[in-house]
């Protein structure tokens, strides 16, 4: 009985990290439709704010993409990836929101 309560647990984990992964998916090609199009006012900000915006956004689609990997993979070098990706940005967030503190 237990045994069969633990594959049906797994069958059914299973299909919600299909699910998330395919949601991560559509939000992502979203999101680099979207990257795409800010391209094209590069030249309508500052350097400094642009460079920032695009390696945010950069970041945010490598960390998605790393996500969907580690999801249907379960290997742990993708966990790795994944962690330090996500550690990365954040790093870049706070120092982001540092720098405006103090400007």
């Amino acid at each position: 009985m237990k045994n069969k309560v633990n594959g049906i647990f797994r069958k059914v984990c299973n299909i919600l990290e299909w699910i998330i992964s395919a949601i991560l998916v559509v939000v992502v090609a979203v999101m680099c439709v979207r990257f795409v199009f800010n391209l094209g006012g590069m030249f309508d900000s500052a350097p400094v704010e642009f460079f920032e915006n695009f390696v945010a956004d950069i970041m945010t689609l490598a960390v998605g993409v790393e996500l969907i990997k580690m999801l249907s993979q379960h290997t742990p070098a993708t966990v790795v990836e994944v962690l330090m990706f996500a550690i990365r940005s954040e790093e870049r967030r706070v120092g982001k929101e540092c720098r405006s503190r103090w400007s």
